[in-house]
């Protein structure tokens, strides 16, 4: 089973949304909040995921391609896909891939896309009050999109070597 939703922004700018653990309770209907070693997604990364009802799961990125898509396991069971297709240089589809037993939880991915949307297409906003009142992290309060993405960017640079930006 899955949704998908068309983004009018680059797949980059979308991308670094997904991968940024930060932003996961901005977006994310279902995580209060994210304990990683990184703050960035990379292949084999765990951490811990507090859910909105207040438990605590480990997960683990069993699957991850940049520009592309990622697969993560929560609690030790397959959980979504994470996948970007690219439309155009403004454009591309993100698409959230579910277990087919887990198909209530597409109601909550289209949430999550709706506000991926939202978060993508604008520019310098302050997510501490975005999104039905959720807050970041207070020491995280300050930064803005635009600080979030040339960080994503800067990190490719330096963990992947190149920068992805060009990439189609």
């Amino acid at each position: 089973m899955q949704v998908s939703r068309v983004i009018n922004a680059s797949r980059v700018r979308v991308w670094e949304i997904l991968i940024d653990t930060w932003l996961w309770p901005v977006w994310g209907p279902s995580v209060a909040q994210v304990e990683s070693p990184s703050r960035y997604l990379t292949g084999g990364l765990r951490g811990r995921v507090k859910t909105a009802v207040g438990i605590w799961l480990n997960f683990e990125v069993s699957e991850f391609t940049v520009l592309q898509s990622w697969r993560w396991r929560v609690a030790g069971l397959p959980a979504t896909v994470h996948r970007l297709r690219y439309l155009d240089e403004n454009c591309c589809e993100l698409t959230f891939e579910l277990p087919l037993l887990a198909f209530p939880y597409a109601l909550i991915c289209q949430q999550a896309l709706h506000r991926i949307d939202r978060l993508a297409r604008e520019d310098g906003h302050d997510t501490q009050t975005d999104f039905q009142g959720v807050t970041m992290n207070p020491e995280r309060r300050e930064r803005k999109p635009s600080a979030i993405w040339r960080s994503a960017s800067d990190y490719w640079q330096v963990e992947v070597g190149r920068d992805k930006r060009s990439e189609k």
